[in-house]
């Protein structure tokens, strides 16, 4: 799980399965779900809460969260095949 947008948006997955799920807490729901290209192992977010950086047991991909517009990028963490396994940020707290 990660918090993003001033604890407005969690972002819930299972490191057994690819399925995630966008919760909003202002509104008490789901307001996104889908499937990742991998099984997550690890996740990260931003200082200003707006993304989440997403890595995968089985893919040597990131997944880039966009919590506010709620859209997906990928970018290849390494070129030799490995997973990513883990990622790292500086600073995880909004001052």
């Amino acid at each position: 799980m990660t918090v993003g947008r001033l604890d407005r948006m969690n972002l819930f997955f299972s490191s057994s399965n690819k399925q995630y799920y966008l919760y909003d807490n202002s509104f008490k729901k789901v307001v996104n779900e889908g499937k990742f290209i991998g099984v997550p192992f690890d996740a990260q977010g931003s200082v200003d809460g707006r993304t989440a950086y997403i890595v995968f047991r089985d893919s040597p991909k990131i997944t880039i969260f966009n919590l506010k517009s709620q859209e997906l990028k990928y970018i290849q963490a390494t070129h030799n095949g490995a997973g990513a396994y883990t990622v790292g940020l500086t600073n995880n707290v909004y001052h």
